[in-house]
């Protein structure tokens, strides 16, 4: 039996460097366009509408460890936005794009004591050239010493993968289908929508006061 209660592990959640984004501001990548709004940014690229807004957690990796400080979670699995993979791009710029995305996303991650790790995303235009910056992460990481081979390297990525998978396994098995279960047979249970705006609203409201 546990003297004290063991700490999870979040393995779904997404993330965008602030710094990427200030680098695209300012060098004019893809001829992407970076407004501010708030706190946060909002990304255009060429022929597109504006993507929704990235601020908040999403960009800041010591809120980040609040919050995880607060859920009781002592690791966490991040990947970059979807919104902010650059499949929109031309492959030469492409390229170019997530190789900045990587790099930036590894230092930030690289600065949370190992509480944060990320994975890699690629540009799928061209299939040479994803396995190309593919290749090259996994080098850079045994160049860092952080991993001795890059075989390491791999099986380090699939076993994250495969405690990802396991996590929503379990999450479905032990949460969620009881969950459902229970409601079938007593639809009393169910949280109505006035209580869950309502805790959104006090979950805004922490996040807002921290800034």
């Amino acid at each position: 039996m546990f003297e004290e209660a063991v700490r999870g592990v979040d393995v779904h959640a997404h993330a965008v460097p602030r710094r990427f984004l200030e680098r695209v501001a300012a060098t004019g990548l893809g001829a992407v366009d970076v407004a501010r709004s708030g706190d946060g940014y909002v990304l255009t690229f060429p022929h597109a509408k504006p993507l929704r807004p990235a601020g908040g957690i999403m960009l800041d990796f010591e809120e980040r460890l609040r919050w995880l400080d607060e859920q009781e979670m002592e690791r966490q699995l991040v990947a970059p936005w979807l919104d902010v993979h650059g499949q929109e791009l031309e492959p030469a710029v492409g390229r170019e794009w997530v190789r900045s995305l990587n790099d930036l996303l590894a230092e930030e991650v690289a600065a949370t004591g190992g509480r944060v790790e990320a994975l890699a995303t690629l540009h799928l235009a061209d299939g040479d050239a994803a396995a190309t910056e593919l290749a090259r992460a996994v080098k850079e990481k045994v160049a860092s010493g952080e991993y001795a081979t890059e075989s390491e390297v791999i099986r380090d990525g699939l076993r994250a993968l495969m405690a990802r998978d396991r996590a929503v396994e379990n999450w479905l098995r032990d949460e969620v289908g009881p969950a459902y279960d229970a409601l079938k047979v007593d639809p009393s249970r169910a949280v109505t929508a006035k209580r869950i705006r309502a805790r959104l609203a006090t979950e805004h409201q922490k996040v807002s006061a921290r800034k």
